[in-house]
């Protein structure tokens, strides 16, 4: 009789087991299908403005979005726009120079994107900065 409730206990565990492994992954699959893309384009040159907006964007995303950022539901990418496979970037996003652009990517398309165009203005004050960019993405979650 003991064997027996023993196999029964160790089916309950693998059962439950499985049941929470595939709701894990279901919950994963649905929100990498919906995806905030916060992308820095950068040249192969970096002045200093260039790493300190790279260093400010960073840390804006990591430091409000980490749960995001852990999930899949946000995802941050530096860009290297000098590079020949990057170059549909000037046009995808109208960039003109350097620059933070937040995408909307639902079901693997993109639905819409803002160029953060005041991130040059505001790179004197990294509070205002680090603002601006983290209500930008929260418009977007």
């Amino acid at each position: 009789m003991k064997p027996i409730i023993a196999i029964l206990i160790s089916l309950l565990f693998i059962t439950a087991f499985s049941i929470s492994y595939t709701n894990a992954a279901d919950s994963s699959t649905k929100s990498n299908n919906n995806v905030v893309i916060v992308y820095y384009f950068h040249r192969e040159f970096r002045c200093p403005s260039c790493t300190t907006l790279e260093r400010v964007t960073k840390e804006s995303v990591e430091s409000a979005f980490d749960k995001e950022l852990k999930s899949g539901r946000v995802k941050l990418m530096s860009v290297n726009i000098d590079k020949k496979e990057n170059e549909h970037f000037f046009k995808d996003y109208s960039l003109k120079f350097q620059s933070v652009v937040i995408s909307d990517v639902r079901d693997g398309k993109e639905k819409r994107w803002k160029n953060l165009d005041q991130v040059w203005k505001l790179l004197k004050e990294e509070w205002d900065l680090r603002e601006y960019i983290q209500k930008e993405i929260r418009l977007y979650i």
